[in-house]
């Protein structure tokens, strides 16, 4: 997991060849109002999520994690606040692993919370499970999702 301020985007490029594109494509967008759901950047290559809503809260969280993509989170309004744990860790499966969707939810307990105002963003690779949308209040995000591969 790596956590930092949009501003120092690059210092991340060399992590993947799809990085500098993925960034590119956030920044562009950042004070753009994308409406909710997937958006199209290079196939199945990268492509980003727009999300928004109201945090849940610690009391109900999942955690998530996914074998195909790496995520990155940008806050875009208010604070997301994600739990984080490694998925080695993560022993109380609450639904298999789906290939379609490329996700696996646990019902464990974040070993940590990092809150995530807007400006800032979190990697998460496929070894890292998250609990995403818990922070308190409205939140406005885009998720980038770049196939590992």
């Amino acid at each position: 997991m790596v956590v930092d301020h949009i501003e120092n985007a690059e210092r991340y490029y060399l992590l993947h060849p799809a990085f500098a594109e993925a960034f590119d494509f956030l920044r562009q967008h950042y004070s753009s109002d994308l409406q909710p759901g997937r958006h199209e950047v290079d196939g199945e290559r990268i492509y980003m999520m727009s999300v928004r809503g109201n945090g849940q809260g610690h009391n109900e969280t999942v955690m998530e994690a996914h074998r195909k993509y790496i995520d990155i989170h940008l806050t875009l309004e208010g604070i997301d606040e994600i739990g984080w744990k490694p998925r080695a860790h993560c022993a109380k499966r609450h639904t298999e692993y789906e290939a379609e969707g490329d996700c696996e939810l646990f019902k464990d307990e974040s070993e940590w919370w990092t809150p995530l105002p807007a400006g800032t963003f979190a990697i998460y690779f496929p070894e890292d499970a998250h609990a995403p949308m818990v922070g308190q209040g409205f939140v406005r995000k885009l998720v980038a999702k770049i196939a590992v591969d």
